[in-house]
């Protein structure tokens, strides 16, 4: 068996991030592999393969798709589920609601691993600047980071 290039150090992921990851690894297990097979297929029967462009396009998709199996089979088998156990501080996988004070914007963010950051759904990661200010802070705390658009103040109004 060939040993994984990518790092095997463990990293934590909400139970919800898992089984994010496990769909998208069947998917491209039991969808992706086909198509791309079928695309090979077609362009195979076109004829000379040294100038034909979909056969490399497709064998360039292959490759991605094969790539990222092996980046989620990594990640799922180096993955530890955390549980929140608390409330009155805040940690790894509890969601937080916070007051902008420069903007006067109230805004909600969950604390996930880096696997799991996606700013747009609400998804912060704990190694993010927000993410390791608010690490262990309790409600009612304030925190300032250095944003590209200046400082930014949050007070903590509830952990979730």
């Amino acid at each position: 068996m060939a040993k994984s290039l990518l790092k095997t150090e463990k990293f934590s992921i909400s139970g919800e991030g898992l089984l994010k990851l496990k769909q998208e690894l069947k998917h491209l297990l039991k969808v992706s592999r086909k198509k791309i097979a079928d695309e090979i297929d077609r362009a195979r029967q076109q004829g000379d393969l040294s100038e034909n462009a979909a056969y490399k396009s497709a064998l360039e998709s292959k490759e991605f798709n094969e790539t990222r199996i092996k980046e989620l089979e990594d990640m799922i088998n180096n993955s530890q589920i955390i549980n929140i156990t608390q409330k009155d501080r805040i940690g790894l996988g509890n969601k937080v609601k916070l007051h902008n004070i420069n903007r006067d914007r109230k805004v909600t963010y969950h604390i996930v691993g880096e696997q799991e950051a996606d700013t747009g759904k609400g998804n912060i990661s704990l190694n993010s600047p927000l993410g390791v200010k608010l690490m262990g802070k309790s409600k009612g705390d304030t925190v300032n980071i250095d944003s590209p658009s200046g400082k930014l103040t949050f007070k903590i109004l509830d952990i979730i």
